[in-house]
C-alpha cells in the first residue's frame, strides 16, 4: 500500500528561502514607507518650529513697542498732572485773591508761582526808602464794590433744602409751599468752576396767615426750610 502525503510536511529549503526573501521584500518596503513619513514629519515640525519662532518674534517686537509706548504716554501723563497741579495751585491763588479780603493770609508756596522775585531776593538788605520829596497821592484809592460773575456759563449744581414735617406748629395743619429763596455760591472745584443753586423751601400756614390778616390774636406761621451755613 502507497503511504499518504501529511499536510504538515515540512518545507523545503527552496521554500523557506523564497519566504524569508518574500518576507525581506516586505520589511524593506514598510522601511521606505517609515522613511518617507518620517522625513515628511521631520519637515512638518521644521515649519511649525518656524511658524513657532516667526510669532514668537513678532510678539516681542509688538510687547516692546506696546512697552515704548506705555513708558511715553506714562510720562506724558505725569508731565500734564504737574501741569494740571500747577494750574490748580495758581486758580486757587488767583480765586484769593479776587474773592479774598486784604486781611486773608497766603500761602506762602502759592505766592510765589506769581512773585518768583521776591524768592530770589537777599532778605538780609533793607529795602530802599522813598524820597520825601517824590509826588505822592494823597487822594484816597476808591474801593469798587465786589464784582459780580457771570454764572450762565458755569456748571451748575442744585441742592433743595425741605423740611421734613410741614405741619403748622402752632395749630397743626399742613404747611403750604410759599415760596422759594435761592442762594448761589460758587465753590472752586479742581480744574473749574461749579455754581451750587440752593433752593430753600419756604411754607406757611394758611389758617393762621388768614387769622392773622383778619386782625385775631394769631402769628403768621411761616417755615423755612433748615440750610446750612455758606
Amino acid at each position: 500500500m502507497k503511504r499518504k502525503s501529511s499536510k504538515t510536511d515540512p518545507l523545503t529549503p527552496e521554500q523557506q528561502i523564497a519566504m524569508l526573501q518574500a518576507q525581506l521584500a516586505s520589511l524593506a518596503r514598510d522601511n521606505e514607507t517609515l522613511a518617507r513619513d518620517n522625513s515628511m514629519l521631520i519637515a512638518e515640525a521644521a515649519r511649525l518650529a518656524a511658524e513657532k519662532a516667526h510669532v514668537v518674534a513678532e510678539k516681542v517686537s509688538v510687547m516692546a513697542e506696546m512697552s515704548a509706548k506705555m513708558e511715553g504716554y506714562e510720562t506724558k501723563i505725569e508731565s500734564l498732572e504737574a501741569r494740571m497741579a500747577r494750574l490748580v495751585e495758581m486758580l486757587k491763588l488767583a480765586n484769593m485773591r479776587f474773592f479774598g479780603s486784604k486781611s486773608e493770609k497766603v500761602i506762602p508756596d502759592q505766592l510765589s508761582l506769581f512773585n518768583d522775585v521776591e524768592v530770589w531776593a537777599d532778605a538780609s538788605k533793607e529795602e530802599p526808602e522813598l524820597d520825601s520829596t517824590s509826588k505822592t497821592s494823597t487822594k484816597p484809592r476808591k474801593r469798587g464794590g465786589r464784582r459780580r460773575i457771570n454764572t450762565a456759563n458755569l456748571e451748575r449744581v442744585i441742592i433743595e433744602h425741605t423740611i421734613k414735617d410741614p405741619s403748622c406748629s402752632q395749630c397743626g395743619e399742613s404747611l403750604s409751599k410759599m415760596k422759594i429763596e435761592v442762594t448761589e455760591v460758587i465753590r472752586l472745584v479742581p480744574a473749574h468752576l461749579v455754581v451750587e443753586e440752593h433752593r430753600r423751601h419756604v411754607y406757611k400756614c394758611s389758617s393762621c396767615c388768614k387769622a392773622n390778616a383778619a386782625g385775631d390774636d394769631v402769628s403768621a406761621q411761616i417755615v423755612r426750610a433748615p440750610m446750612p451755613t455758606l
